[in-house]
Protein backbone atom coordinates (compact mmCIF):
# COMPACT_ATOMS: atom_id res chain seq x y z
CA UNK A 1 0.00 0.00 0.00
CA UNK A 2 2.91 2.34 1.24
CA UNK A 3 4.85 1.81 -2.51
CA UNK A 4 1.36 2.46 -4.05
CA UNK A 5 1.06 5.73 -2.24
CA UNK A 6 4.84 6.80 -3.45
CA UNK A 7 4.40 5.51 -6.88
CA UNK A 8 0.88 7.92 -7.18
CA UNK A 9 2.85 10.54 -5.59
CA UNK A 10 5.65 10.37 -8.20
CA UNK A 11 3.32 10.06 -11.14
CA UNK A 12 1.75 12.93 -10.40
CA UNK A 13 5.16 15.08 -9.61
CA UNK A 14 5.77 14.08 -13.42
CA UNK A 15 2.60 14.68 -15.11
CA UNK A 16 2.73 18.35 -12.84
CA UNK A 17 6.18 18.54 -14.27
CA UNK A 18 4.90 18.25 -18.17
CA UNK A 19 1.72 20.25 -17.58
CA UNK A 20 4.04 22.85 -16.16
CA UNK A 21 6.37 22.44 -19.08
CA UNK A 22 3.74 22.64 -21.83
CA UNK A 23 2.31 25.68 -20.12
CA UNK A 24 6.19 27.60 -20.42
CA UNK A 25 5.63 26.56 -23.58
CA UNK A 26 2.57 27.50 -24.58
CA UNK A 27 2.84 31.09 -22.59
CA UNK A 28 6.09 32.05 -23.81
CA UNK A 29 5.37 31.20 -27.61
CA UNK A 30 2.54 33.12 -27.28
CA UNK A 31 3.51 36.46 -25.45
CA UNK A 32 6.54 35.96 -28.37
CA UNK A 33 4.01 35.90 -31.16
CA UNK A 34 2.13 38.81 -29.51
CA UNK A 35 5.25 40.62 -29.94
CA UNK A 36 4.36 42.50 -25.82
CA UNK A 37 7.97 43.20 -24.87
CA UNK A 38 6.85 44.15 -21.61
CA UNK A 39 5.37 41.19 -20.93
CA UNK A 40 7.61 38.62 -22.20
CA UNK A 41 10.01 40.35 -20.06
CA UNK A 42 7.70 40.10 -16.98
CA UNK A 43 7.03 36.37 -17.68
CA UNK A 44 10.73 35.87 -18.10
CA UNK A 45 11.31 37.59 -15.13
CA UNK A 46 8.98 35.85 -12.70
CA UNK A 47 9.70 32.05 -13.79
CA UNK A 48 13.05 32.03 -14.67
CA UNK A 49 14.01 31.41 -10.85
CA UNK A 50 11.59 28.09 -11.58
CA UNK A 51 12.98 26.65 -14.73
CA UNK A 52 14.82 23.48 -15.22
CA UNK A 53 17.72 23.48 -17.24
CA UNK A 54 16.31 22.56 -20.21
CA UNK A 55 13.19 25.11 -20.03
CA UNK A 56 15.67 27.50 -19.90
CA UNK A 57 17.29 25.85 -23.04
CA UNK A 58 13.72 26.11 -24.70
CA UNK A 59 13.33 29.72 -23.39
CA UNK A 60 16.55 31.18 -25.47
CA UNK A 61 15.61 28.39 -28.50
CA UNK A 62 12.01 30.04 -28.51
CA UNK A 63 13.04 33.66 -28.66
CA UNK A 64 15.62 32.93 -31.43
CA UNK A 65 12.66 31.39 -33.18
CA UNK A 66 9.36 33.31 -32.84
CA UNK A 67 10.35 36.70 -31.05
CA UNK A 68 9.72 39.82 -33.67
CA UNK A 69 13.24 40.86 -35.12
CA UNK A 70 12.93 44.48 -33.58
CA UNK A 71 12.98 42.76 -29.86
CA UNK A 72 14.89 39.27 -30.23
CA UNK A 73 17.82 41.43 -28.90
CA UNK A 74 16.34 42.95 -25.71
CA UNK A 75 14.77 39.80 -24.54
CA UNK A 76 18.33 37.91 -25.29
CA UNK A 77 19.91 40.53 -22.72
CA UNK A 78 17.25 39.45 -20.31
CA UNK A 79 18.02 36.17 -20.47
CA UNK A 80 22.01 36.83 -20.01
CA UNK A 81 20.69 39.06 -17.43
CA UNK A 82 19.13 36.22 -15.58
CA UNK A 83 22.12 33.65 -16.43
CA UNK A 84 21.15 32.01 -19.03
CA UNK A 85 23.69 32.09 -21.75
CA UNK A 86 24.15 31.20 -25.31
CA UNK A 87 25.60 27.53 -26.85
CA UNK A 88 26.61 26.99 -30.58
CA UNK A 89 23.64 25.96 -31.44
CA UNK A 90 22.07 29.55 -31.06
CA UNK A 91 24.39 30.54 -33.63
CA UNK A 92 22.79 27.68 -35.98
CA UNK A 93 19.06 29.11 -35.10
CA UNK A 94 19.99 32.67 -35.55
CA UNK A 95 21.32 31.89 -38.85
CA UNK A 96 19.07 30.08 -40.26
CA UNK A 97 16.28 32.73 -38.98
CA UNK A 98 18.06 35.41 -40.74
CA UNK A 99 18.63 37.29 -37.41
CA UNK A 100 20.72 40.54 -37.92
CA UNK A 101 24.65 40.66 -37.61
CA UNK A 102 23.89 42.61 -34.12
CA UNK A 103 22.08 39.53 -32.64
CA UNK A 104 24.98 37.14 -34.48
CA UNK A 105 27.50 38.93 -32.11
CA UNK A 106 25.63 39.41 -29.00
CA UNK A 107 25.55 35.35 -29.64
CA UNK A 108 29.26 35.01 -29.69
CA UNK A 109 30.33 37.61 -27.18
CA UNK A 110 27.95 35.39 -25.06
CA UNK A 111 30.35 32.53 -25.62
CA UNK A 112 28.89 30.27 -28.12
CA UNK A 113 32.05 29.57 -30.62
CA UNK A 114 31.45 28.76 -33.89
CA UNK A 115 32.07 25.32 -35.70
CA UNK A 116 32.53 24.27 -39.31
CA UNK A 117 29.28 23.14 -39.79
CA UNK A 118 28.02 26.63 -38.72
CA UNK A 119 30.96 28.23 -41.07
CA UNK A 120 28.99 26.15 -44.04
CA UNK A 121 25.55 27.27 -42.94
CA UNK A 122 26.52 30.96 -43.55
CA UNK A 123 28.00 30.50 -46.74
CA UNK A 124 25.11 28.66 -48.10
CA UNK A 125 23.22 31.57 -46.52
CA UNK A 126 25.78 34.05 -48.31
CA UNK A 127 26.82 36.14 -44.90
CA UNK A 128 30.13 36.03 -46.03
CA UNK A 129 31.13 38.63 -43.18
CA UNK A 130 30.37 36.08 -40.81
CA UNK A 131 32.24 33.01 -42.88
CA UNK A 132 35.25 35.38 -42.36
CA UNK A 133 34.43 36.51 -38.84
CA UNK A 134 34.10 32.29 -37.91
CA UNK A 135 37.49 31.72 -40.45
CA UNK A 136 38.94 34.19 -38.02
CA UNK A 137 37.70 32.34 -34.55
CA UNK A 138 39.39 29.16 -35.75
CA UNK A 139 36.25 27.22 -37.22
CA UNK A 140 37.06 24.52 -40.14
CA UNK A 141 36.95 26.30 -43.01
CA UNK A 142 36.82 22.55 -45.08
CA UNK A 143 33.73 21.52 -43.06
CA UNK A 144 31.67 18.95 -45.56
CA UNK A 145 28.76 16.81 -44.66
CA UNK A 146 30.12 13.13 -44.95
CA UNK A 147 28.86 12.51 -48.30
CA UNK A 148 27.40 9.12 -47.39
CA UNK A 149 23.98 10.77 -45.61
CA UNK A 150 21.66 11.14 -47.49
CA UNK A 151 20.69 14.75 -46.66
CA UNK A 152 24.42 15.64 -47.94
CA UNK A 153 25.54 18.07 -51.24
CA UNK A 154 28.57 17.71 -50.76
CA UNK A 155 29.05 21.54 -50.52
CA UNK A 156 31.47 23.58 -48.82
CA UNK A 157 32.48 27.19 -47.75
CA UNK A 158 34.33 27.46 -51.16
CA UNK A 159 31.63 26.30 -53.35
CA UNK A 160 29.18 28.52 -51.86
CA UNK A 161 31.67 31.19 -52.52
CA UNK A 162 31.81 30.46 -56.29
CA UNK A 163 28.12 29.66 -56.39
CA UNK A 164 27.52 33.45 -55.39
CA UNK A 165 30.06 34.69 -57.73
CA UNK A 166 31.75 36.16 -54.79
CA UNK A 167 35.49 36.59 -55.40
CA UNK A 168 35.91 38.53 -52.42
CA UNK A 169 34.96 35.22 -50.10
CA UNK A 170 36.67 33.17 -52.75
CA UNK A 171 40.05 34.49 -51.89
CA UNK A 172 39.51 35.04 -48.45
CA UNK A 173 38.79 31.08 -48.24
CA UNK A 174 41.58 30.13 -50.51
CA UNK A 175 43.94 32.35 -48.45
CA UNK A 176 42.84 30.73 -44.83
CA UNK A 177 43.07 26.63 -46.32
CA UNK A 178 39.77 25.64 -47.89
CA UNK A 179 40.25 23.22 -50.44
CA UNK A 180 39.93 24.21 -53.94
CA UNK A 181 39.50 20.80 -55.23
CA UNK A 182 36.41 19.34 -53.51
CA UNK A 183 33.83 17.87 -55.23
CA UNK A 184 29.84 18.41 -54.70
CA UNK A 185 28.12 14.81 -54.38
CA UNK A 186 26.96 15.18 -58.04
CA UNK A 187 30.43 15.97 -58.92
CA UNK A 188 30.93 19.69 -59.16
CA UNK A 189 34.06 21.77 -57.94
CA UNK A 190 34.49 25.36 -57.14
CA UNK A 191 35.89 25.90 -60.57
CA UNK A 192 33.47 23.95 -62.50
CA UNK A 193 30.96 25.94 -60.70
CA UNK A 194 32.90 29.74 -61.92
CA UNK A 195 32.76 28.62 -65.68
CA UNK A 196 29.33 27.60 -65.81
CA UNK A 197 28.18 30.95 -64.17
CA UNK A 198 30.63 32.71 -66.30
CA UNK A 199 32.78 33.98 -64.03
CA UNK A 200 35.97 34.25 -65.08
CA UNK A 201 37.63 36.49 -62.69
CA UNK A 202 37.34 33.22 -59.76
CA UNK A 203 37.47 30.69 -62.32
CA UNK A 204 40.99 32.32 -63.14
CA UNK A 205 42.17 32.76 -59.62
CA UNK A 206 41.26 29.31 -59.09
CA UNK A 207 43.10 27.61 -61.68
CA UNK A 208 46.04 30.07 -60.42
CA UNK A 209 45.72 28.59 -57.28
CA UNK A 210 45.78 25.21 -58.18
CA UNK A 211 42.43 24.10 -59.29
CA UNK A 212 42.77 20.47 -61.12
CA UNK A 213 39.98 21.41 -63.91
CA UNK A 214 37.33 23.36 -64.63
CA UNK A 215 34.97 21.05 -66.39
CA UNK A 216 31.51 22.03 -66.17
CA UNK A 217 29.45 18.84 -64.56
CA UNK A 218 28.08 16.56 -67.29
CA UNK A 219 25.09 14.38 -66.16
CA UNK A 220 26.77 11.74 -67.94
CA UNK A 221 29.88 11.90 -67.24
CA UNK A 222 30.56 9.48 -64.07
CA UNK A 223 33.20 11.02 -61.18
CA UNK A 224 35.74 9.38 -62.44
CA UNK A 225 35.59 11.03 -66.23
CA UNK A 226 33.94 8.00 -68.33
CA UNK A 227 30.95 8.36 -70.32
CA UNK A 228 27.48 6.83 -68.32
CA UNK A 229 25.41 5.05 -71.22
CA UNK A 230 28.12 5.29 -73.80
CA UNK A 231 30.15 2.91 -75.68
CA UNK A 232 33.89 3.25 -76.74
CA UNK A 233 32.73 4.05 -80.47
CA UNK A 234 30.33 7.25 -79.03
CA UNK A 235 33.75 8.64 -77.55
CA UNK A 236 35.78 7.51 -80.44
CA UNK A 237 33.82 9.11 -83.09
CA UNK A 238 31.99 12.19 -80.79
CA UNK A 239 35.06 12.90 -78.19
CA UNK A 240 37.40 15.72 -80.20
CA UNK A 241 40.40 17.38 -78.74
CA UNK A 242 40.31 20.50 -80.55
CA UNK A 243 44.23 21.65 -82.23
CA UNK A 244 45.41 24.60 -80.12
CA UNK A 245 45.94 27.48 -82.57
CA UNK A 246 44.68 30.39 -84.25
CA UNK A 247 41.03 30.79 -85.63
CA UNK A 248 39.41 32.66 -87.98
CA UNK A 249 35.82 33.53 -88.46
CA UNK A 250 34.62 31.79 -92.26
CA UNK A 251 33.62 35.46 -94.26
CA UNK A 252 35.73 37.43 -92.25
CA UNK A 253 39.32 38.47 -90.72
CA UNK A 254 38.30 38.02 -87.17
CA UNK A 255 40.65 35.72 -85.75
CA UNK A 256 41.03 34.34 -81.75
CA UNK A 257 43.86 32.33 -80.43
CA UNK A 258 43.15 29.04 -78.83
CA UNK A 259 45.94 28.38 -75.55
CA UNK A 260 45.88 25.51 -73.74
CA UNK A 261 46.38 21.46 -72.88
CA UNK A 262 43.90 19.09 -72.81
CA UNK A 263 40.30 20.35 -72.48
CA UNK A 264 40.85 24.02 -71.20
CA UNK A 265 42.48 26.79 -71.31
CA UNK A 266 42.53 30.78 -72.07
CA UNK A 267 41.28 32.23 -75.59
CA UNK A 268 43.22 35.37 -76.97
CA UNK A 269 42.16 38.11 -79.58
CA UNK A 270 42.61 41.93 -80.99
CA UNK A 271 39.45 43.24 -81.84
CA UNK A 272 38.61 46.14 -84.66
CA UNK A 273 39.82 49.28 -82.32
CA UNK A 274 43.12 47.50 -81.72
CA UNK A 275 41.97 46.57 -78.14
CA UNK A 276 43.61 43.02 -76.75
CA UNK A 277 41.24 41.34 -74.90
CA UNK A 278 41.16 37.48 -72.86
CA UNK A 279 39.05 34.83 -71.75
CA UNK A 280 39.22 30.81 -71.00
CA UNK A 281 37.19 28.04 -73.15
CA UNK A 282 36.41 24.34 -71.55
CA UNK A 283 35.84 21.43 -73.74
CA UNK A 284 33.46 18.79 -73.23
CA UNK A 285 32.70 16.00 -75.23
CA UNK A 286 31.75 17.96 -79.11
CA UNK A 287 30.40 20.99 -76.99
CA UNK A 288 32.92 23.91 -76.71
CA UNK A 289 32.37 26.87 -74.00
CA UNK A 290 34.13 29.99 -74.93
CA UNK A 291 33.69 32.64 -72.03
CA UNK A 292 34.45 36.29 -72.32
CA UNK A 293 34.07 38.31 -69.64
CA UNK A 294 30.97 37.39 -68.04
CA UNK A 295 28.82 36.46 -71.41
CA UNK A 296 29.36 32.62 -72.36
CA UNK A 297 29.05 31.42 -75.89
CA UNK A 298 28.49 27.59 -76.99
CA UNK A 299 29.72 25.92 -79.59
CA UNK A 300 29.94 22.45 -81.51
CA UNK A 301 32.85 21.08 -82.57
CA UNK A 302 33.09 19.75 -86.00
CA UNK A 303 36.43 18.34 -86.17
CA UNK A 304 40.12 19.04 -84.48
CA UNK A 305 40.62 22.07 -86.44
CA UNK A 306 36.69 23.80 -86.66
CA UNK A 307 34.24 24.01 -84.75
CA UNK A 308 30.53 26.43 -85.41
CA UNK A 309 27.52 27.65 -83.37
CA UNK A 310 25.26 30.80 -83.12
CA UNK A 311 25.47 31.25 -87.32
CA UNK A 312 29.54 31.26 -86.69
CA UNK A 313 31.87 28.53 -88.26
CA UNK A 314 35.39 29.20 -87.30
CA UNK A 315 38.63 27.13 -88.44
CA UNK A 316 42.08 26.98 -87.76
CA UNK A 317 44.75 28.81 -90.08
CA UNK A 318 47.82 28.31 -88.33
CA UNK A 319 49.52 27.23 -85.13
Amino acid sequence: MAKRRVLKTIMLLLIHTVLYADDLRGELADLLSKNDLPKINQFLNGNIGKMTASEKRMAYNFTLIYSPRENTLAILETLFNNNIHAVPHDLYTAINGAHTDTVIDFILKDGAAPNGEILLLAAEKQRFNLVKKFVDMKADVNFQYSKEKNYADGMTALIHAAKANNFGAVKFLVEHGAKINERTKDGNTAASIAIRNGSAEIYDYLIKNGAAEAAVNNPNTAEDGSKNGQGIAGVIENDFSLKMGTYRLAGNTTEIKLLGAGKNGNVMYTNSRGIIGTGYFQIDGTGLVIILGTTRYNYKIDADTKFSGNGETWTRVSD
